[in-house]
């Protein structure tokens, strides 16, 4: 049974956790739950979607709620690999984010290229590559890279 303010005291241990969390710049796996829960509760701190994005397991494309997807559309600050992990996240969850797809595609294609000419490769820069890159569409300038 819940009493009354218990909620809301959660809520401020939690609030006061990833406070503490982002001041310090913690971003292990390992801390990623509270990030999460913070998301989920709607919570509100400066940086908190980067360390919400930071901060999970890249090993795998978990879901990333729609409320992240779109803070970072408008204020972006990820480092290359950071916007690689998350636009491959987009592209394998696709049919659960297709309008967030639709509106980045454009986006997403241009960094693209633009690793593409720095002639950078990992796994989640080969989803987008598998994704946007057409053999017959390649232009000399790509082919060489």
């Amino acid at each position: 049974m819940k009493f009354f303010g218990q909620e809301t005291e959660n809520l401020e241990v939690l609030g006061s956790i990833c406070s503490m969390l982002i001041s310090a710049n913690m971003l292990e796996s390992r801390y990623h739950r509270f990030y999460r829960a913070a998301v989920e509760a709607s919570l509100k701190f400066i940086g908190l979607n980067e360390c919400y994005i930071r901060s999970m397991d890249h090993s795998h494309y978990e879901m990333i709620p729609h409320s992240v997807l779109m803070y970072l559309n408008y204020k972006n600050t990820l480092n290359e690999d950071e916007l690689a992990y998350l636009y491959a996240n987009v592209i394998f969850n696709k049919s659960e984010h297709m309008k967030i797809y639709h509106e980045d595609a454009p986006t997403m294609e241009d960094f693209m290229e633009s690793m593409i000419m720095k002639g950078k490769v990992n796994d989640d820069l080969t989803v987008i590559y598998d994704e946007f890159l057409e053999p017959e569409s390649v232009s000399s300038l790509f082919a060489g890279k």
